[in-house]
């Protein structure tokens, strides 16, 4: 019977499963006090009895792309009814799947309750991959264990851990072909970044194998309480952590222009990059566009100009676009132009133009400057520039949309010293 659903799931999704995927995000960004009911989750067990509540704050863990997100959930575990919640995502058929989330274990109970599955929605009853968390007995630890089914025989972490510490679990759903022989595997705060590394605990009991479609919140019967933050679902290690690891971003600087590099290790979903630049005089404003390349798990390396910049001091930032309209912002790095200034006239650009085109001009020393426009019998068609500037690098406009096709000229005069150029406009 799995065969059978995995060939029909395999016919509906091969296309979107050839990379890796995020099949699920959820990092609690709503109103402190609302239940997770109100946000797409669903009660699988006890509904809307002692719900599951958004809290104030966030949680973090270092290189983790889900941190200081939003807000977090708690779960409360103790007698009586309690709601459990599921949250159902697309599945993946053809590959394993991951879900990570970060926890902060406040209270647990000397006996051991789990707190986070798998499960296959609709189908209730059927959860996989279950999360347990006990106090090791003196009241300041607790230890972390794994099963795939049972509740009986628990494979438990080696080593104990604090209360009110932020963990980042990984747990693992393994295909295999075959009856009844797929496993569970968790890791406990991996260091990231980095390729896949042994786990830390695998379950590998005979419950029955299943197509994993939803994750599951519990608050279970055992008294405990348990902060939970930024759960995401994937086929692929690379895609949970960190979905675009930026490694270096540095730039430089010759003459006016700003030349900026970085590179990147392992890619996920990564539309592209904006690159933004900021003055003492201005907020950041975007200059500039460089193409991601979706998902990969090779290094690659990105370059970019900004061009004709003046002189002063500049602070630039990456801002990392995914597909599904996320973002993120890299480290500033801070330049200063100070490129030497010499009066001058550049050619206008584009040139033949319609009807717009743009001048560059410098000015070495504070003055009073013109620019003006002549046509070929010396008549004025357009003034430009009539100002005190100081010292810098300038650019103007030059709207012909009133004149006639033809060649014209336009004049730079400041401080005694004149430059004169061409120009064509063709209609």
């Amino acid at each position: 019977m799995k065969k059978l659903i995995l060939l029909t799931l395999f016919l509906m999704f091969a296309v979107s499963s050839l990379s890796a995927q995020v099949l699920m995000v959820e990092e609690f960004d709503y109103p402190a006090g609302d239940t997770l009911n109100d946000h797409g989750w669903y009660g699988h067990s006890q509904p809307n009895v002692n719900p599951v509540f958004i809290v104030n704050g966030s949680l973090s863990y270092p290189g983790y792309v889900s941190s200081d997100i939003g807000n977090k959930a708690t779960l409360i575990g103790g007698s009586g009814s309690r709601e459990d919640l599921t949250r159902v995502f697309e599945p993946d058929s053809v590959s394993n799947v991951y879900a990570s989330f970060l926890a902060k274990i406040i209270s647990a109970s000397t006996t051991a309750d789990y707190i986070f599955h798998f499960r296959e929605h609709p189908v209730d009853a059927i959860l996989r991959g279950r999360i347990h968390i006990q106090d090791d007995g003196s009241g300041l630890n607790f230890k972390v264990g794994l099963t795939k089914q049972s509740t009986s025989v628990i494979e438990f972490y080696p080593s104990v851990f604090p209360y009110g510490t932020t963990m980042l679990f990984v747990l693992k759903y393994n295909y295999v072909e075959g009856a009844d022989n797929d496993f569970m595997q968790l890791w406990v705060n991996p260091t990231l970044p980095g390729s896949e590394p042994p786990a830390d605990l695998t379950s590998v009991d005979a419950a029955s194998d299943i197509i994993v479609n939803a994750v599951s919140l519990r608050q279970g019967s055992r008294v405990y309480e348990v902060d939970v933050d930024g759960i995401r679902v994937a086929n692929s290690w690379y895609s949970l952590p960190l979905p675009v690891e930026l490694t270096s971003f540095k730039g430089s600087v010759i003459g006016n222009s700003v030349n900026l590099n970085w590179s990147t290790v392992t890619e996920t979903n990564n539309k592209g990059f904006e690159i933004e630049r900021k003055s003492s005089q201005n907020n950041y404003q975007v200059v500039g566009f460089a193409e991601g390349s979706g998902s990969s798990s090779s290094p690659l390396h990105y370059s970019f100009t900004d061009s004709r910049v003046a002189n002063g001091k500049y602070t630039y930032r990456l801002k990392q676009i995914d597909f599904d309209g996320s973002f993120s912002y890299s480290s500033e790095i801070e330049l200063e132009v100070v490129a030497p200034i010499t009066f001058g006239l550049s050619q206008n650009y584009p040139n033949p133009f319609n009807p717009s085109t743009i001048i560059d001009y410098s000015v070495s020393a504070k003055s009073q400057v013109s620019l003006i426009v002549y046509d070929l019998l010396g008549n004025q068609v357009a003034e430009l520039v009539n100002d005190v500037k100081d010292a810098g690098n300038y650019s103007a406009s030059f709207n012909a949309s009133g004149l006639s096709s033809g060649v014209y000229f336009y004049k730079l005069s400041s401080a005694g010293q004149t430059i004169t150029k061409k120009l064509t406009l063709m209609k």
